[in-house]
């Protein structure tokens, strides 16, 4: 079929016609895939009445992956088109119905959008669009919460009192439409207010308030989330839970930034009680460290860092071996070994994991299915192993020196 008859049975026919089963179009093309696309939505929004298309377009400034509420679409549709909450939710069903986003009514609605339709929505809508948009949605959103004033007169002034948010979509994403909307005075403002940083952490535990000043990435806001991840390992989940808070506001007094803001905070009297270091504690981090990761039960053997450096391994006395992010959170646990694992090697192009282990065998695992794909035993406790540069493995333990050939 040619691009021009796709084309017309496109527009003739709405989104269904991709649902022909006699239909064979080379979709590998990229040319002729972004065209069927293109063709496909634009059928469909021509279905919309008045405004419809302009109200859709604006979802291109939602978070990728995301289900998005439906009240924080009507802040956005109420600014932008002048609908009601009510009103709202008749666009959503006819997108719907028309297959150009997923409608959950469950958790008062949400909505979620495929990434390719987003994808050219955002395309539509163009750098200035998505700013303008996303200035829209922050502006709506400000509206709805009271005025707020800084913590300390030397700190950023947040202006509205954004931790009383109770959406965690707009929890989770609200420095990223700040940005967006190019606002990152703005974004430093928030994620460096210790009220913030509060409600973050009871949301999401302590990567949440790092994630966000990390997104933001300026002067301002790189020490103020390193100090945050120097002390993420201690600010894991209390008894009683309120007493975090108590925890958070001990470790960052240190740091000149939260100084001022953990003091005040202190003589809040919302804060009491609580429980507050007399002298500077004798185990505050060194200026070098950058993270603590946790959550071995035994001590750790071997440490890998993947050759991209976005992520890394480890193996333990636990008999785990685990696997990292950048932010420090455990994505894998790799379990199969029955005694202590001794080493771990990254092969060069980060695909498959080596482990050595006092069991006597040397396992490969597939770094994408986090299973063991190949396995070979020896004589004795196997101590370490290492990649070659084309994909040989080199293992030493009691009985010697063992040279592999991984053949994937």
């Amino acid at each position: 079929m040619t691009a021009e008859q796709m084309l017309h049975r496109l527009r003739g026919n709405g989104p269904g016609a991709v649902d022909d089963p006699a239909a064979t179009w080379n979709l590998d093309d990229p040319r002729l895939r972004n065209q069927a696309v293109k063709a496909s939505i634009e059928a469909a929004t021509t279905l919309l009445p008045p405004g419809g298309p302009d109200r859709f377009t604006e979802l291109g400034i939602f978070a990728e992956d995301e289900s998005i509420p439906i009240p924080t679409i009507a802040l956005l549709w109420q600014a932008s088109g002048q609908l009601t909450a009510d009103q709202t939710r008749t666009p959503c069903r006819n997108l719907e119905r028309l297959s150009l986003l997923t409608l959950d009514p469950r958790s008062g609605g949400t909505i979620s959008l495929h990434d390719v339709i987003r994808d050219y929505l955002r395309s539509n809508l163009g750098t200035a669009g998505l700013t303008r948009h996303n200035g829209i949605l922050i502006d709506a959103i400000a509206a709805t919460l009271p005025p707020a004033q800084p913590l300390a007169p030397t700190t950023p002034d947040p202006q509205r009192a954004w931790w009383q948010l109770q959406d965690g979509y707009l929890l989770d994403h609200l420095i990223d439409h700040l940005l967006a909307a190019g606002r990152t005075t703005s974004a430093e403002a928030v994620a460096g207010d210790l009220r913030w940083v509060e409600t973050r952490l009871a949301q999401r535990g302590p990567t949440a308030p790092w994630t966000d000043l990390t997104r933001i990435d300026s002067p301002q806001a790189r020490p103020l989330a390193r100090s945050l991840a120097q002390t993420a390992h201690l600010l894991t989940p209390t008894d009683p839970p309120h007493a975090l808070t108590s925890i958070l506001h001990t470790r960052l007094n240190t740091h000149p930034h939260w100084k001022l803001q953990t003091n005040a905070r202190q003589h809040d009297p919302a804060q009491r009680p609580c429980l507050t270091a007399q002298w500077p504690l004798p185990d505050s981090p060194s200026p070098a460290l950058q993270r603590t990761l946790t959550g071995h039960t035994g001590p750790v053997e071997s440490v890998a860092i993947a050759p991209d450096g976005t992520w890394l391994a480890t193996a333990s006395y636990d008999r785990t071996v685990r696997i990292w992010d950048r932010a420090g959170t455990c994505t894998a646990t790799l379990t199969g070994h029955n005694t202590t694992v001794r080493s771990v090697a990254i092969a060069p192009d980060g695909t498959w994991l080596a482990t050595t282990s006092y069991d006597g065998t040397v396992r490969i695992w597939s770094v994408p299915n986090q299973q063991v794909v190949a396995m070979a035993r020896a004589e004795g406790t196997l101590h370490s192993c290492s990649w070659g540069p084309a994909g040989e493995l080199a293992v030493g333990g009691d009985g010697g020196l063992f040279l592999f050939a991984f053949l994937a």
